[in-house]
């Protein structure tokens, strides 16, 4: 570097530069004497150029930014290298205050290298701006000064210290008034911190903000709206709790039931917006509309009925309480007649203005009235003839009460003469279709109660009745019907010619007389047989039917003989008895004496053997063949004395008989039956010889050796270890 150049003054360097510049494109003037011509101006100025360009290089080397490089380049170009340069520059960095870095300070280090700022106005800045970072760093990690960093940065950077900071901060923080956390005023504190406010004017908004938190707290759920008008009215003139307190006795005031369900009506109303009646009003329209919403529910109301409803419970200021108008008529026809669906349906209706009270209960009263019909007609079994005519006289909602009403009136008028309630019932009923005047239900009833003791008929006292109540009292009529009735004979009691009486009375005529005695005689005869026959027990079951076929024919004692001296002619095993069916079947003209023996002799063949003794009568029953019974019992001996599982097994025991009557029948093969034998005792399972058999059956050529068809089977059972393989395996290879 040139020491001339370096000694230059500030103020002289810019206007050497000029000179320079200006000079390099001059004309060149000769020289006299001896002195050196000078370079051309060409060279001279490639020489400049080159020269900054590698002073530009230079300093790009030591990462300045470019326009740095620019500027630095043009005010120390010819007069210190780079490298001079940023010594200069790390010196002034190294001298300046930083957080971190010296990097910082590049801007101040920059302007001091270029002049524009002294070194000591860099140096008070590096400072403030080392505390200002500082300061930042700190204040960034408290929560109380987020959002208000740079404000507060700016404010108390190089004056306060963090720990004084935070001490005022606090001080004024804990000094203003809060509802549950002094944390709650960190911004009206912070607006003390910046001078942006009194100190007075934020202590009120402190408190402002402390009623409102409590408001909102204590009337927890009222809109911002209402909470914001209680703020206003009562801050500063009441507290919080003292409104609170004024809104709970008033909600208790205005209470029904579980309306008002909030504080919303007292707090309008503490607001002036509406007045304590209108209030109750209103606690009145939402529970009229509430109670008529869970009705609508419960009984699927439609909309016209829930509108007219609403319209008429929601009418201010003289509607009426839904809760207790429903109750009351509800209570009425629930009275009348115990059917609450119903009756609720219709209570709506009367209360919606669809039909009146009166129709409401006549329509209940109707309902009833059908059920009491029903019901007393499935009890007293009345005919369908009367059934009608009551439905039709009180299926109106103008008809009276059927049974509080008009039946038990007429009924308790009976009860008075001790008829039977039966009959008074029917009478009752007889004098409400109009098939009996009302005024001679008395006589009636002392009809009834004369002939109490021998339970005629309703009918037949009716006949009674309607022939010579008008001509005879009840006394006289039952006179003559106790003359009758000694006259007719009887098995056990007069009682049981009650009946014929009835009718000879109603004849009135001697012969018919003569005939129902006939009759009683025939009756008791006939009754007697059949005792003496129901009396031997053998013939339970079958008295009746030979009653009826020898009644004047044969005397029930001849018939036992004749019984006993069949039963002594057939072959029994253990006891004459043991074929006591055959016996009442000859007696029945069924069976021949001969046919009855036959099988008598079958059945002791067959009881004689334990394979068979368990299916006698359904073998005796199927077999429809000719062959004695010794040759049937030699048959099935022949054919299960080999095998043994009929004796554990009483599904197989029973399917080989079958087989077996089968063959006999000649529905079947020997071959058959021996190859379901040999499977069943091979243990093959039951469906699956059903459906070998069934096989073998189908086949036109049965002339198959049952014997090998059954190792064909296990043969194939060996390989396949199952029955249905094994079946399906034989029954392909022999299609």
């Amino acid at each position: 570097m040139e020491p001339e150049i370096k000694n230059e003054s500030e103020q002289d360097r810019p206007g050497r530069l000029d000179a320079i510049l200006s000079c390099l494109n001059a004309p060149v003037q000769e020289t006299s004497g001896e002195l050196k011509p000078e370079e051309p101006a060409p060279v001279r100025e490639e020489d400049d150029r080159k020269s900054l360009k590698k002073l530009r290089e230079n300093l790009m080397s030591y990462d300045w930014a470019r326009q740095d490089v620019y500027r630095i380049s043009l005010k120390f170009f010819k007069e210190r290298t780079a490298q001079e340069l940023d010594a200069q520059f790390q010196k002034l960095l190294a001298s300046f205050h930083y957080l971190e870095s010296p990097a910082e300070n590049h801007d101040l280090a920059l302007k001091v290298l270029l002049n524009e700022m002294t070194s000591t106005e860099a140096m008070k800045k590096s400072l403030l701006r080392r505390d200002s970072a500082d300061l930042r760093k700190v204040l960034s990690q408290q929560d109380w000064s987020k959002g208000y960093v740079e404000q507060l940065v700016g404010k108390y950077a190089g004056e306060k210290t963090i720990a004084e900071i935070n001490a005022k901060f606090h001080l004024v923080i804990n000094e203003l008034p809060y509802e549950s956390d002094p944390r709650e005023n960190t911004n009206l504190a912070l607006k003390v911190m910046l001078d942006w406010a009194n100190y007075e004017q934020i202590k009120l908004d402190a408190q402002r903000n402390k009623y409102v938190r409590e408001t909102a707290r204590v009337f927890k759920g009222l809109s911002q709206e209402y909470v914001d008008r209680i703020v206003e009215k009562f801050f500063n003139r009441e507290t919080v709790h003292g409104v609170f307190d004024r809104v709970l006795r008033l909600t208790q005031r205005l209470r029904v039931g579980v309306h008002p369900r909030d504080h919303v009506l007292a707090v309008r109303t503490i607001l002036g917006d509406i007045t304590e009646d209108e209030a109750r009003l209103e606690v009145r329209k939402a529970k009229n509309a509430e109670d008529i919403s869970r009705v609508e529910r419960e009984l699927a109301l439609g909309g016209d009925t829930v509108s007219r409803l609403m319209e008429r419970f929601a009418k201010l200021p003289d509607s009426p309480w839904f809760d207790e108008e429903f109750p009351a008529i509800f209570g009425q026809l629930q009275a009348i007649n115990d059917a609450p669906k119903d009756n609720a349906m219709l209570a709506v209706r009367a209360l919606a203005g669809e039909l009146n009270r009166e129709n409401a209960l006549g329509s209940a009263r109707r309902c009833r009235n059908l059920k009491d019909i029903q019901r007393l007609a499935k009890q007293l079994e009345l005919k369908e003839e009367y059934l009608k005519a009551l439905l039709k006289r009180y299926d109106s909602d103008t008809a009276g009460d059927f049974y509080e009403g008009d039946y038990l009136r007429i009924l308790n008028a009976l009860r008075r003469y001790e008829g039977s309630d039966e009959a008074n019932a029917m009478i009752a009923v007889r004098v409400l279709v109009g098939e009996i005047p009302e005024d001679s239900v008395i006589k009636m009833s002392e009809l009834v109660q004369a002939f109490a003791r021998y339970e005629l008929p309703e009918e037949a006292l009716d006949r009674l009745s309607r022939k010579f109540l008008s001509t005879k009292t009840p006394a006289e009529l039952l006179a003559e019907f106790e003359a009758v009735l000694d006259k007719m004979p009887y098995v056990d009691s007069r009682e049981e010619n009650c009946g014929a009486a009835v009718e000879a009375l109603l004849n009135e005529k001697p012969e018919a007389l003569a005939a129902m005695i006939d009759r009683a005689k025939l009756t008791r005869e006939k009754g007697a047989m059949l005792r003496a026959l129901n009396g031997y027990g053998w013939f339970s079951g079958f008295a009746t039917e030979l009653q009826e076929k020898y009644y004047g024919k044969k005397t029930a004692d001849q018939l036992i003989d004749s019984f006993e001296n069949s039963l002594a002619e057939m072959d029994y095993l253990e006891k004459p008895t043991e074929n006591y069916d055959l016996g009442i079947k000859i007696l029945l003209e069924k069976i021949s004496l001969k046919e009855a023996r036959r099988e008598a002799q079958l059945r002791k063949g067959l009881k004689s053997l334990a394979a068979t003794t368990e299916f006698v009568r359904d073998i005796t029953e199927r077999y429809l063949g000719a062959k004695t019974p010794e040759e049937v019992t030699e048959f099935f001996q022949s054919r299960l004395k080999n095998y043994t599982f009929w004796q554990a097994d009483n599904a197989q025991h029973r399917y080989i008989i079958d087989v077996l009557v089968d063959e006999l029948n000649g529905k079947s093969s020997p071959n058959i039956s021996v190859l379901c034998a040999e499977l069943l005792d091979s243990k093959v399972p039951l469906s699956n010889v059903r459906t070998i058999l069934s096989f073998f059956m189908k086949k036109e050529d049965a002339g198959f050796d049952p014997t090998e068809a059954c190792k064909i089977y296990m043969g194939f059972y060996q390989a396949e270890g199952d029955h249905d393989k094994a079946t399906g395996q034989m029954l392909k290879s022999l299609s």
